[in-house]
């Protein structure tokens, strides 16, 4: 049987494996529920300059620009690329042991009220 963490687990991988198979020429909409093309008509802005300029591209939904336009830099691309495909790459091996993402989340990556802390 399945447990809670275990499905959440799943769908940890699943988040990073979209993205780290995503084609980033297009343009991720949450207010059309999925990614389209920089010139798609059903943009608020299509072939918007701060989509075509940039690596990264996320409408937002309200005015139709690139919430994501801070990523800019070609080695800031590749930096969240390897991040994303880094973490893939963990979680497949937690699962091929079968450990339990959840709990390692929360023993280990969790950070607490003291590393939080300034010194």
């Amino acid at each position: 049987e399945r447990t809670e963490q275990a499905i959440t687990g799943d769908l940890l991988v699943g988040f990073y494996k979209y993205f780290d198979q995503f084609d980033y020429e297009q343009v991720i909409s949450t207010r059309l529920g999925r990614a389209t093309s920089v010139e798609a008509e059903d943009l608020l802005q299509p072939g918007n300059s701060s989509f075509t300029e940039k690596s990264i591209r996320i409408e937002e939904p309200f005015d139709g620009t690139n919430t994501a336009r801070a990523c800019w830099k070609t080695d800031s691309f590749a930096k969240v690329k390897y991040a994303i495909n880094r973490s893939l790459n963990v979680l497949n091996r937690c699962q091929e042991v079968d450990a339990n993402i959840s709990q390692l989340w929360h023993n280990d990556m969790r950070l607490n009220e003291e590393e939080l802390a300034v010194s």
